[in-house]
């Protein structure tokens, strides 16, 4: 009875798994396909935003998972990487394009919110 209980909690932690990381690449597939309709943009200039885009989400959720900095550090850092991405955007798409994605992001909800900092 033990093992039956044991597997279903099993396939209950993997099946859930896969449906969070579905998720992510779901969400991925939305932006791009927001970014190819409504701004017109080549698949490569698309591949380059959202390198850039994962790029900094994992910077700053390292900053996020670092416990020995506080809050306050870690706003400080999370938001010093956010106008780094933003100039990177700027220097390689121009400001309008940059602009336009972060307007789309914020549009599709896709957007790190600053209040999720911890």
């Amino acid at each position: 009875m033990k093992k039956i209980f044991l597997g279903i909690g099993l396939s209950l932690c993997l099946i859930g798994t896969s449906f969070a990381q579905g998720g992510a690449a779901k969400k991925k597939a939305e932006v791009k396909e927001g970014l190819k309709q409504e701004l017109k943009l080549s698949d490569e200039v698309i591949n380059q935003i959202v390198a850039v885009q994962d790029d900094y989400k994992a910077k700053i959720r390292e900053v996020r998972k670092n416990e020995s900095l506080a809050d306050e550090a870690k706003k400080a850092a999370t938001e010093k990487l956010r106008k780094e991405k933003n100039t990177e955007m700027e220097k390689k798409f121009g400001k309008e394009t940059a602009k336009k994605v972060e307007d789309l992001l914020e549009k599709l909800g896709k957007k790190e919110s600053k209040a999720e900092v911890k």
